[in-house]
């Protein structure tokens, strides 16, 4: 599932970018600015763990996504940390798209 801004707010973004793909065992970290909105989409046959921070020393929320799950997440009045780690029993790989906001 492809990352798609409505038209209506598209112009409070930059084009949304397509990172490399995340093949089993690897992982990625990304920093979102405020506004930010990424999605990570799981491989089809895998598991991949999402990981969230706030501001550094808060605690890491996780999220696991499986089987073509996908999720987004929005960065709120701060910037926050984004850990993807396709896990290396994935039999695929996991996607990350981010649509960074125009500031």
């Amino acid at each position: 599932m492809a990352l798609t801004i409505p038209g209506d707010i598209a112009f409070m973004f930059h084009p949304v970018e397509q990172l490399p793909p995340l093949v089993r065992g690897t992982e990625t970290s990304q920093i979102l600015q405020p506004g930010d909105i990424a999605q990570v989409t799981a491989p089809d046959d895998g598991q991949v763990c999402v990981f969230q921070q706030e501001q550094a020393g808060a605690e890491w929320v996780e999220t696991k996504l499986t089987h073509g799950s996908y999720a987004a997440v929005q960065a709120g009045h701060r910037a926050l940390t984004l850990r993807v780690v396709n896990q290396p029993f994935s039999m695929g790989d996991a996607s990350l798209e981010i649509a960074r906001r125009v500031h």
